[in-house]
């Protein structure tokens, strides 16, 4: 039978992979826009399988109105506020994390669809150094929650209403708490800027002996896949490569695949370390991430290719 999902933040870097994925895998697809229709999907228009429909998901009217008009068999909410450092006001991360969660829980529960797939971070673990120092490595999902600011708080919180809907209304949901996503569509940040920086054999600076998780963006789609297929109560997993790696162990792996002559100015300062432990979703979800390593490549192949550099 052919699974009608609901996906929202279809216009973000994981939802553009997702949605393609899914329509692969031959499910209907029907993904919100607030204000303006996202450009960088547009080749799906033509796709039978492939709805776009502007709804505020803030609205409660208009969540009902969109769920009552379609049967979705489930749900995979992406949408939300990034951590941005500028951001300090709570209201921004509680109305996009946390107010528009409990939208699309309500409405699953008043029009009785039983799965839903959140996309939730490992910023709620505590990670930098000034912030909330995780107790052990790798850090588990059984590890204490340590929010440091607004964006943790609103994730944090929105697991829960997960809970609650499950334990209260049976919704299946499946929390996926993601180490730091990267791939070939992204257009600026530390993978980007360091490729960029060795095609043209320009100085690449890396501040800080960083080293944490990086994941490819494929597998955080295989993940949200999986969780959807195989997960039958409330879960959490921990999506991730498994890897640890440093700043200067990317810089050097991108530096070594262009065959760069690009030198790598490296500062010392701050330092801070992270692991995750990503066996549960093994184990539960057959998930099975590639290598940073490998990821590298993809990304440099694509950026080569690209009319960025």
């Amino acid at each position: 039978m052919t699974m009608h999902v609901l996906l929202t933040g279809v216009s973000g870097f994981i939802g553009q992979e997702l949605v393609k994925k899914l329509l692969e895998k031959n499910f209907h697809v029907t993904c919100t826009f607030r204000e303006t229709q996202p450009r960088d999907i547009t080749s799906l228009s033509n796709n039978k399988n492939f709805k776009l429909i502007q709804c505020d998901l803030l609205d409660t009217t208009q969540v009902d109105s969109l769920f009552k008009q379609n049967a979705f068999d489930g749900v995979f909410h992406l949408a939300g506020q990034t951590l941005r450092k500028n951001v300090t006001e709570p209201n921004i991360y509680i109305q996009s994390n946390f107010n528009i969660t409990l939208n699309l829980l309500e409405g699953c529960r008043n029009h009785s669809v039983k799965k839903f797939v959140f996309s939730s971070s490992i910023a709620t673990y505590g990670l930098s150094p000034g912030q909330n120092i995780p107790e052990y490595f790798p850090v588990d999902e059984k590890h204490k929650v340590l929010p440091y600011d607004f964006y943790d708080l609103s994730k944090y919180f929105a697991e829960k209403l997960c809970l609650y809907y499950f334990e209260r209304f049976g919704i299946v949901s499946s929390v996926l708490r993601y180490s730091r996503v990267f791939g070939p569509l992204m257009d600026k940040g530390l993978f980007y800027v360091v490729t960029k920086n060795a095609l043209q054999n320009n100085p690449i600076n890396v501040n800080g002996d960083v080293s944490t998780d990086f994941v490819y963006v494929d597998d955080v789609v295989q993940a949200n896949i999986l969780s959807f297929e195989n997960s039958k109560k409330f879960d959490i997993f921990n999506i991730g490569s498994g890897d640890v790696i440093t700043l200067f162990e990317i810089a050097q792996e991108i530096v070594a695949i262009t065959k760069s002559n690009s030198e790598i100015i490296f500062t010392a300062e701050p330092k801070s370390r992270f692991s995750l432990d990503i066996s549960k979703a093994k184990k539960l979800l057959n998930y099975s991430p590639i290598s940073v390593k490998q990821g590298l490549k993809e990304v440099v192949n694509h950026i080569q290719h690209s009319s960025h550099v």
